[in-house]
């Protein structure tokens, strides 16, 4: 798999575990300031069942498998675009990427339909992993209880407005080609209820 570890440093903020790597100042407008996501969501420590995968690999507990709604503020000013990463730490796994998120656009909501190019938010393009139906879709964390992993919410400011990906790019490619795109990231990291 591609890189595994977490990305930025890690601050409590609002709850959860969140942090910020790369460019920093002041504020929190939509650009300026440290990259910082601001949804309900990333507010606490707990992936809701409605955020989880539609089957049970470990520790009991399906969900609906729906994307969470996700917003952020601040980050340079020159980012052409911005990307998702979920990731379980404790596993290993990636679970999902989406990219081509356009620098316009500050906020997601919840349950993204399927499919390699999204309509909304118009332009991006995401990718599950091989565990989902669809190789083209949100898939959300699949553990629960005392064995639940830890997923990191990564988000990035991209110098590239489109990344040179196309729908037959593995997970493990967008992941690669988001980490060198990175001008900053932030982090909130949670664990199934």
């Amino acid at each position: 798999g591609a890189a595994g570890g977490a990305a930025g440093a890690s601050a409590a903020a609002g709850g959860g575990a969140a942090g910020s790597t790369g460019a920093a100042g002041s504020g929190g407008s939509a650009t300026g300031g440290p990259l910082k996501y601001t949804s309900a969501f990333t507010m606490g420590m707990t992936i809701p069942p409605k955020n989880k995968c539609p089957m049970s690999l470990i520790g009991g507990g399906m969900g609906d498998n729906k994307s969470p709604a996700l917003s952020w503020s601040g980050g340079p000013a020159d980012a052409k675009s911005y990307a998702i990463v979920l990731y379980d730490t404790r596993y290993s796994v990636l679970h999902w990427v989406l990219w081509d998120i356009p620098a316009t656009v500050h906020e997601l909501p919840e349950g993204l339909a399927a499919g390699y190019e999204l309509t909304n938010p118009m332009g991006a393009h995401q990718r599950g992993n091989d565990m989902g139906s669809d190789k083209h879709a949100y898939f959300g964390p699949c553990s629960s209880g005392p064995s639940a992993g830890t997923y990191e919410y990564r988000l990035y400011a991209l110098k590239e407005a489109k990344l040179m990906l196309t729908e037959s790019s593995t997970g493990a490619q967008a992941q690669m080609a988001v980490e060198a795109a990175k001008l900053e990231s932030a982090v909130w990291a949670g664990k199934p209820e």
